[in-house]
């Protein structure tokens, strides 16, 4: 009988030693790979995750401007616009709120206010009974109106009160003193905000203001943020047409 020697099994040795290192090489290979793009996800995209995050925050609330006026050769009034804002709640987040932090621009603390406090504040600044103004932001309405038509220096006020759900809705409204007399002459305007017809469409370019806006900062909760983005820029009234 013919032993067999170690030699073959030598020299099979170095070829399984060289097959291991290779699979080694590329399993290390791919969990570079794999751990390279984790990092580029997690570690160097960090700005662009907040940034993200951040501007789910934003809330932007628009200030419409307030359109030029339509004069006469004598000065009389033709045209005019009214700015007025409807106040209005998510009766959800009020009503799930008991309590709310406020920056205090005096003491330069946060002050924490009771949902109780916060809607006798909002009574006071609208001139409305405490319960009244209760009833009207309690409820599960996502969208319900408090108050109707206040005017622009109102609902800045309002706006500054913090008061969880509440937003402010602009409504321009176009007067015309002197109704359809001269009609065709200054014209009209679509959607309240566009030239139609007449003055109000060949001088839409100078009658057209521009919107302003209020920009802050809303938590997971439904919160406004207290010491966050707040940011406002005033709407520019347009100039007279004559």
């Amino acid at each position: 009988m013919v032993q067999k020697t170690g030699k073959s099994k030598n020299k099979r040795t170095p070829a399984a030693k060289k097959r291991l290192r290779l699979g080694l090489g590329i399993m290390l290979t791919l969990l570079l790979v794999v751990g390279g793009k984790l990092f580029l996800v997690q570690g160097l995209d960090v700005g662009g995750m907040a940034e993200a995050a951040y501007n789910n925050r934003l809330t932007t609330t628009v200030l419409p401007a307030e359109r030029g006026k339509i004069l006469d050769a004598n000065g009389t009034v033709l045209a005019s616009s009214v700015i007025r804002y409807n106040i209005v709640v998510d009766q959800t987040v009020n009503t799930n709120t008991s309590e709310f932090s406020r920056y205090n621009t005096q003491t330069q603390a946060i002050d924490t206010i009771s949902r109780t406090q916060g809607i006798a504040e909002l009574s006071s600044a609208l001139g409305m009974d405490v319960n009244q103004v209760t009833q009207a932001v309690t409820g599960d309405k996502k969208y319900n109106i408090v108050a109707k038509e206040v005017k622009p220096d109102l609902e800045d006020r309002i706006s500054q009160l913090h008061i969880p759900g509440i937003v402010s809705e602009g409504i321009s409204k176009r007067v015309y003193p002197n109704g359809s007399v001269a009609g065709g002459i200054i014209g009209f305007l679509k959607d309240g905000t566009t030239g139609q017809a007449g003055l109000e469409q060949t001088q839409d370019d100078l009658l057209r203001g521009k919107d302003g806006k209020r920009v802050f900062e809303i938590g997971a909760d439904g919160l406004r943020i207290p010491v966050a983005t707040d940011l406002l820029t005033r709407p520019s009234t347009a100039k007279t047409s004559s």
